[in-house]
């Protein structure tokens, strides 16, 4: 008989370990996660740098040369300026390469700012945006500052996306894998909240499946076994919820994904 006190979503799933801007990995390599894993591991998956700009060589003296370049786009265009964004953002990427993530992360608030002004409160270029400032606040260890960008990544893609797009998909289980390793690693967050989040998250992304996914998929069982994982944690913070009750939902998930094998 397993205990929960051994963590307090030790049974809770990644379904799709996804990056800020990568593929989800299948279904068969989802992972157990325990609160004793390390979070500068754990957090790669979910915080990779974007493929753009893992490959993208910023020469070292590129900062001055994009700050040149910004000053003189002021200068000529005012400060809001929508061709202000790029340069901003390149010189972001090129001071974190240097480790300088405050700087970069002053470059990247700037970007985002002329990018709302230019594009809308709500508009698809702010997405890369926001996940280079979760990406440079993540190295900084800033959780409650990465779990609002994260929040206001979910409003932008439920703004942007409907129901029925890969956009939409792969950003909600970006967002629920959040929730999930600030639970498991106590960023600092509130456990409780996170948790509310995961299950509105794990349902609406089941809710999108149903009807177009056999019912037997692997990706089915694991959103209904961490629905079912979340719900009984939130009893057992509200005084209910027992042992018993966690070990047979376990083992039903356990012996559904050995039935696929």
């Amino acid at each position: 008989m397993k205990s929960k006190e051994t963590g307090i979503l030790r049974g809770l799933i990644i379904a799709a370990f996804v990056s800020v801007t990568g593929s989800p990995v299948l279904a068969q390599d989802v992972m157990h996660l325990s609160t004793d894993a390390g979070a500068s591991s754990i957090t790669q998956a979910v915080f990779a740098p974007s493929p753009q700009h893992a490959s993208s060589d910023v020469p070292h003296a590129a900062v001055q040369e994009f700050a040149l370049l910004v000053e003189q786009l002021e200068t000529e265009h005012g400060p809001f300026d929508y061709r202000l964004s790029e340069p901003l953002q390149t010189a972001g990427i090129a001071l974190e390469r240097q480790g300088d993530f405050l700087q970069a992360l002053h470059l990247y608030e700037r970007a985002l700012h002329v990018t709302r002004i230019n594009s809308g409160l709500y508009s698809e270029d702010q997405i890369p945006i926001v996940e280079m400032l979760i990406n440079a606040n993540v190295a900084l260890e800033n959780w409650a500052v990465v779990d609002n960008h994260f929040r206001y990544l979910h409003l932008l893609y439920t703004r942007l996306y409907k129901d029925d797009s890969p956009e939409l998909k792969r950003g909600l289980a970006q967002i629920s894998d959040w929730h999930v390793l600030a639970i498991n690693n106590d960023f600092g967050t509130d456990r409780v909240d996170h948790l509310r989040e995961a299950n509105k998250l794990f349902s609406r992304r089941l809710a999108m499946m149903e009807g177009s996914v056999p019912d037997d998929d692997p990706a089915m069982h694991t959103l209904r076994y961490n629905i079912a994982i979340t719900q009984y944690h939130l009893r057992v913070m509200s005084g209910g919820g027992n042992d018993a009750i966690f070990n047979r939902v376990e083992e039903q998930y356990e012996d559904q994904i050995a039935a696929l094998d």
